[in-house]
Formats: C-alpha cells, structure tokens, sequence
C-alpha cells in the first residue's frame, strides 16, 4: 500500500521500490514525506486515497490513509506556514 502511494504521490508509475528508499511505515513519517512532496494538498491527497480504498472495499487501507490524513492535518497545523510569516 505505501510502496504505491510514495511512487503515485512522486507522480512515478513504477510500483516497485528499491529496498534502500522504502516508504516509513509510521503514519507521522509518511505524512511528513507527503508534505514534503505536495505541500498542503497532502491532507487533500491522504483523504482522496482513503475514499478510493473504501470504494474497493478495502478498510484496511482506508483506515490506513485516513491515520495519514490526520498526521497530515496535525503537521499542517503545528508547524507555521511560510505564507503566514510574510503577512
């Protein structure tokens, strides 16, 4: 499940993963990967994976991406914005 989403949120379409770069298996670490990547559409990204893998009914991984979305809205809120300190 992580392999494919760090190589669909990299924007790659390989599904393999190279064992020395294998995705964090903890929710706060992959969240901070996604932001990393896509910023504040990471939230955005984790919920629209949830909603796929609950359409295939596959709890697991809704489940899952959903622990990351909210990792994602933690991060996002206790860390300031670089937008914020401007204005």
């Amino acid at each position: 499940m992580l392999e494919t989403a760090s190589s669909e949120a990299s924007g790659e379409t390989c599904s393999h993963t190279p064992p020395s770069s294998q995705p964090p298996r903890d929710p706060r670490s992959f969240a901070r990967m996604l932001i990393a990547r896509l910023g504040e559409r990471a939230t955005s990204y984790a919920m629209h994976q949830a909603l796929k893998a609950r359409q295939s009914d596959d709890l697991r991984n809704a489940d899952r991406w959903l622990w990351i979305a909210g990792a994602t809205q933690e991060i996002l809120r206790s860390e300031p914005s670089d937008l914020e300190d401007t204005g």
